[in-house]
């Protein structure tokens, strides 16, 4: 009845686009969940490929050297890193950290915010990958409560090159996380003469995917970059 209400209103709406369009969302969501849950998990990563930064160790505190740690921590790795992965919180205040000003050459009272690609250059990866998705904490019929999926961690792991459909150029590359996906994503429509009082359609949508480890060598973790 929707649809036919949106049709005889003239109104540039369809209502079961929007429908899939949310079963989609949350669909996507749940896998940036996983995600964030295995590349941000210590117990993925092996002895010696790990730190915790809480305390006076962490990128909040200005005497601690974001690219001394991040450099030394790639460069004892049997795979190095060629990507980092971060929070929005954790980019932001890396982008404004003295010691990350001074290795690009700056001063340290300059104050100056350094960019994305500078940001790379300084911790010695090739590209910075960034994580800034919310999701509801609260319950249904709570107050709205946000928290962020990614957190305050840094990982850094070596992604190998892909092509233009994302497809990893050589299988055998150690990365430290694939995703393995079967067939191609579902989309569609179900009648269903028993929803409300004049029938409906039902919307159908998702993926038949996974997320694994599989190079734990190929990845170092930095849990409580900012203590």
């Amino acid at each position: 009845r929707d649809m036919a209400a949106a049709q005889s209103a003239n109104i540039a709406l369809n209502p079961l686009a929007r429908a899939t369009r949310n079963v989609l969302d949350k669909v996507q969501l749940s896998r940036e969940i996983r995600a964030s849950g295995l590349i941000f998990s210590a117990g993925n990563y092996q002895a010696g490929y790990k730190t915790n930064l809480a305390g006076a160790n962490s990128f909040a505190n200005d005497a601690t050297d974001p690219t001394v740690i991040v450099q030394d921590a790639i460069l004892g790795m049997l795979a190095p890193a060629n990507t980092a992965v971060m929070s929005a919180a954790v980019r932001n205040r890396l982008r404004r950290h003295p010691k990350v000003s001074v290795a690009l050459g700056g001063s340290q009272d300059s104050g100056r915010r350094v960019g994305d690609d500078e940001l790379a250059t300084a911790l010695g990866v090739e590209r910075i990958v960034i994580g800034n998705t919310l999701r509801a904490t609260s319950k249904r019929g709570q107050n709205l409560v946000t928290g962020s999926i990614w957190g305050n961690h840094v990982a850094l792991i070596y992604v190998p090159p892909t092509g233009p459909d994302g497809m990893v150029d050589d299988e055998n590359s150690p990365a430290f996380g694939l995703t393995f996906q079967w067939g191609e994503n579902v989309a569609g429509t179900i009648e269903d003469p028993y929803i409300g009082l004049w029938g409906g359609k039902r919307v159908k949508a998702g993926e038949s995917l996974i997320e694994k480890q599989v190079a734990p060598f190929a990845g170092y973790f930095i849990e409580n970059a900012l203590g």
